[in-house]
This record gives structure tokens, sequence and C-alpha cells, in this order.
């Protein structure tokens, strides 16, 4: 298993960034992603599961994310993922 983990500050409002990680921005943070498609959306977000194809030069790799941790109040912004690329589990 692979944990991934990287904190930056960011001197912006956190709702402006928060935005960036909508369905529909995800290529703009992550521009080899090339298909990011909703399987089934749980309220709440925990639980929802997504197709999502990933492509590094010619190779195109298809996989499940589901959503495992989110939190979106006030004081906090929290969004937790995990997948299995290349028999690889990542979160």
């Amino acid at each position: 298993m692979i944990s991934w983990r990287k904190e930056i500050t960011i001197p912006t409002n956190i709702e402006t960034v928060w935005k960036l990680f909508d369905i529909d921005q995800i290529q703009r943070i992550m521009p080899n992603v090339v298909e990011h498609k909703p399987i089934d959306i749980k309220e709440g977000v925990v639980g929802s599961t997504y197709l999502q194809t990933y492509q590094e030069g010619k190779r195109k790799e298809s996989y499940i994310v589901t959503d495992i941790e989110h939190e979106n109040t006030d004081e906090r912004k929290h969004h937790k993922i995990e997948f299995t690329l290349a028999k690889v589990h990542i979160h």
C-alpha cells in the first residue's frame, strides 16, 4: 500500500481552492486524468465511486476511485480518496 500526503499553504481564500476539487474541475489539478465519470454518488459524499482514466503517453489505465473521507465545513475542508492502480492500493 502507498500513502501520499503533501501539505502546502496557498495564499488565497479556501473556498477558491476547494472548488478546484469539484468533479468538473479535476483535470485542472490532475491533467493526466482524461476521464472522471461518477458511478454511484452517495448523499454526504463518503462511499461515492467514480471511474477514472489516467493517461501517460500512449498508455491509459482505468480504475475505480472511492471517496472514503469528506468534510466541508467553515472550520475544515478535507477529502480523502482511495483507488488501486497497477495492483497498488493508494489512499
